[in-house]
C-alpha cells in the first residue's frame, strides 16, 4: 500500500487477521501453546524457547524480520493483563497473511526485527492473577532479578539490545482523561530513568515514538487516550530499559464503554502496534516534537461504572440532594476461567467531577431500601422459576435460600440470594454493597442489585448477576 500509515484501513481490516481462538480475557498458557507452535511452520518466523516460569512453563521469544531497528514487545507480564497478547496474535497473523498489505509488511520487516514475548507471566495467568507463582509483581523485580520471569526479560534486553521496547498492559476501568469524562481507553508512558524526570535522548525517542501513535489513534477513538503517571519507579522495567539505552513505551489498556471482554481495546491495540512499529521503521517519530507528548492530558481516577446522579436522601426529616458512585469489582472464579462482579457504593456526595461509563439523571427520585422476599426458598431451581420483573415491581431486591451446602459465590440470576437471613444488604454508605430502590412519588421507578441500575419500566433486565451472600 502506498500510504506509510494506513491507520485506518487496518483498524476497517481487522477482522481479517483477528485470532478468533482468542476471544475472552481469561485464558492460560494451554491455549497460546498450539497458536505459537503453529507459527514455527512459517519460514517468516524464528520460534525458541526463552525459558521457563517458577512453575516450569514454557516462554517463549518470537522473532520476526531482518532489519537494522531492534524493537522487543512483551505482554502479560502481570498474569491478569491479557488484553495485549491477544493483540499480539493477531499481529503474527497480519504479518503473515499475504494481500493488498505486502508493500507495508516487506517495508516494516526489512528496516526492523521484532521480538516478541507473548505470556512472560503464564502462572499468573492460569490464575488470572497479577503476580507470579509465589505472589510477586515481575514490574518490581527488574533491579533483584530474583525470580525466572524477570532474568528472562532482562537477559532478552542485555543480548538482543533493542533500540525499542514496548511494555504491554492493562490498567483499571476507572481512569479518566483528564477531568473530560471520557474513559482513558489507552494510556501511554515514556518511563523516566530517574527522580527528576530528566530527558535524553533515549526517553525523547520513546516520547517522539508515543506522539506519533497518539495522533494516529486519535483518528479512531479521539479524546480517549490518556498520558500516564511518570513517577521514577526504579524497580520497574520500563525505567531500566530506559536507564540501559532501550527507548521503553508502556501502553495500558484502560476502559471502553460495553467493552468488558476488552475485545475493542484489542482492535486498538493491534492497531496501535502496527502504528509504532512503522513509525520506528520510516524513522516518522524523528519529526515529531517532545512537547505534544506533554500536551497528553494525563489520566486520573475520575471515573465510576455507574453514577446516578441528583438523588434525593432523606435524613432526620430533612431532604439532601446527593449523587451516588458505583463501582463493579470483577472477581475471578473457577481457578480464572469466568468471573463476576461485586457491586460496591464507592462515594456518596458532590460527584461533578465525576464521570462514568453509565450516567442516570435521578432528578425528583428518592432513594429507599430494598426488601428481602419473606418467605425463603429451598432450592436454587425454585428461585429460578420466579417471576423477577414482578418481584422488581415491588421492591424485593433479594431472596433467602435455605441450604447449607449451596457453595457458590454468585448468581446469573437477576437477584441477590441471601443464606443468612439476617445479613443486611441494604445499607446506602461508602464500601457497602450496592443495592437500593428510587422512587418517584412513592412509585418505584429504578431499582439498583448489585451495582447494576434497571429501569422496571423496561422489558430487557440490566443486571448482569447477582451475589450469594451469607
Amino acid at each position: 500500500m502506498g500510504n506509510n500509515q494506513p491507520t485506518l484501513a487496518l483498524f476497517d481490516d481487522y477482522n481479517i487477521y483477528k485470532e478468533t481462538r482468542l476471544e475472552g480475557l481469561r485464558f492460560n498458557h494451554a491455549k497460546i501453546l498450539p497458536l505459537i507452535k503453529e507459527l514455527e511452520k512459517y519460514k517468516l518466523f524464528n520460534v525458541s524457547k526463552a525459558g521457563e516460569s517458577l512453575e516450569g512453563r514454557d516462554i517463549f521469544l518470537i522473532t520476526v524480520g531482518t532489519g537494522n531497528k531492534k524493537i522487543l514487545s512483551w505482554s502479560q507480564m502481570h498474569g491478569d493483563e491479557p488484553t495485549a497478547t491477544m493483540a499480539l496474535f493477531d499481529v503474527f497473523r497480519f504479518l503473515s497473511s499475504d494481500d493488498k498489505y505486502n508493500e507495508f509488511r516487506e517495508k516494516l520487516l526489512s528496516e526492523v526485527t521484532l521480538y516478541f514475548i507473548p505470556m512472560l507471566n503464564p502462572d499468573g495467568a492460569e490464575k488470572f492473577r497479577r503476580q507470579n507463582a509465589l505472589g510477586i509483581d515481575l514490574n518490581r523485580d527488574a533491579q533483584k532479578l530474583f525470580f525466572p520471569e524477570s532474568k528472562i526479560l532482562m537477559s532478552l534486553r542485555n543480548k538482543i539490545k533493542p533500540d525499542f521496547g514496548f511494555n504491554l498492559h492493562d490498567q483499571t476501568t476507572g481512569y479518566a482523561v483528564g477531568y473530560t469524562g471520557k474513559p482513558a481507553s489507552i494510556s501511554f508512558v515514556a518511563p523516566p530513568f530517574n527522580n527528576a524526570k530528566s530527558l535524553n535522548e533515549t526517553r525523547k525517542n520513546s516520547m517522539k515514538v508515543i506522539v506519533g501513535m497518539f495522533e494516529e489513534l486519535n483518528k479512531i477513538i479521539p479524546g480517549q487516550i490518556a498520558r500516564y503517571s511518570d513517577d521514577f519507579e526504579p524497580r520497574a522495567f520500563g525505567d531500566n530499559f530506559i536507564m540501559r539505552g532501550t527507548s521503553s513505551i508502556l501502553i495500558e489498556s484502560g476502559g471502553c464503554k460495553d467493552d468488558p471482554e476488552k475485545q475493542f481495546l484489542r482492535k486498538i491495540n493491534f492497531v496501535a502496534l502496527l502504528s509504532g512499529f512503522n513509525s520506528i521503521a520510516n524513522k516518522n517519530y524523528t519529526s515529531h516534537n517532545v512537547d505534544k507528548y506533554f500536551s497528553i492530558p494525563e489520566n486520573r481516577e475520575l471515573l465510576f461504572d455507574l453514577l446516578l446522579k441528583n438523588i434525593t436522601m432523606e435524613y432526620n426529616g430533612s431532604d439532601y440532594l446527593v449523587d451516588i458512585g458505583i463501582n463493579r469489582e470483577k472477581r475471578v472464579t473457577n481457578n480464572g476461567s469466568d468471573f463476576y462482579f461485586k457491586g460496591i457504593i464507592e462515594e456518596i456526595g458532590d460527584l461533578s467531577v465525576y464521570s462514568a461509563y453509565d450516567i442516570v439523571d435521578c432528578k425528583e427520585m428518592t432513594i429507599d431500601k430494598g426488601k428481602t422476599y419473606p418467605t425463603p426458598f429451598f432450592s436454587s431451581a425454585e428461585i429460578e422459576k420466579l417471576d423477577f420483573p414482578q418481584l422488581h415491581r415491588e421492591g424485593y431486591l433479594a431472596v433467602q435460600l435455605e441450604d447449607k451446602n449451596y457453595l457458590e459465590s454468585w448468581t446469573k440470576l437477576p437477584i441477590n440470594i441471601l443464606l443468612n437471613k439476617n445479613f443486611d444488604i441494604f445499607e446506602t454508605a461508602n464500601q457497602q454493597p450496592a443495592n437500593f430502590i428510587l422512587k418517584s412519588n412513592d412509585v418505584i421507578k429504578l431499582i439498583v442489585i448489585n451495582g447494576f441500575a434497571h429501569d422496571i419500566t423496561k422489558n430487557k433486565i440490566s443486571i448482569q448477576n447477582g451475589l450469594i451472600i451469607n
